[in-house]
């Protein structure tokens, strides 16, 4: 079982991911905390959303 679709603005889907940026970007803009969209700046979330993707060498 899988939880929630994200918004992912790099590709302009929503689907299930585990990404950490992904989430806290859902959680901000979710009805829980109220933050508008428009006042987050996506370049942040973009870049966090990358470097949340990379792989670790010697893991996994």
């Amino acid at each position: 079982m899988r939880g929630k679709k994200l918004y992912d603005p790099r590709t302009g889907e929503t689907k299930w991911s585990q990404n950490p940026a992904l989430v806290i970007y859902d959680y901000l803009t979710s009805e829980m905390c109220g933050v508008p969209a428009s006042d987050i700046p996506l370049s942040n979330i973009i870049r966090a959303a990358n470097v949340c993707d990379e792989q670790v060498p010697g893991l996994c």
